[in-house]
């Protein structure tokens, strides 16, 4: 979204042409933590789904943005037409991973060489904390 670098250069393909829909950025532990830390992992979820529906409302873009150039110490103008808008990365409303994606991501890593065996991911995913989390906000 830089404004100098589309006046200079232009997209040969996007990241979705190439691979499709990512899902590379999750959130993982083993089962003995989740387990042990059951309640306080959903007090979290419940607290990340709320700003995350914060930031995706918009009437809170104005302020959204201004954290996230005051954090990042950019100017606003970067953010300002795409952040937290459809132009930016989905993010789920309720937290969700879409684990078909996310499987088609490793399965893409495995062929490329990046992995020396793909795994079935829904056989490991456990998104109970993002539900019962979820719930909680209704």
């Amino acid at each position: 979204m830089d404004r100098e670098l589309r006046q200079v250069g232009r997209p040969l393909f996007t990241q979705k042409q190439a691979i499709g829909t990512s899902e590379m950025i999750l959130w993982a532990a083993r089962a003995p933590y989740l387990q042990a830390n059951h309640a306080a992992l959903v007090d979290f979820m419940e607290d990340m789904l709320r700003v995350l529906q914060w930031y995706a409302d918009p009437p809170n873009h104005e302020e959204a943005v201004d954290i996230v150039a005051k954090f990042t110490k950019q100017p606003r103008s970067y953010y300002d037409s795409w952040l937290f808008t459809k132009k930016d990365y989905f993010r789920d409303p309720e937290g969700l991973p879409n684990l078909n994606s996310l499987q088609a991501n490793i399965n893409t890593q495995q062929q490329l060489g990046f992995l020396k065996t793909a795994f079935a991911v829904k056989k490991y995913a456990d998104l109970s904390l993002f539900i019962q989390a979820a719930k909680r906000l209704q």
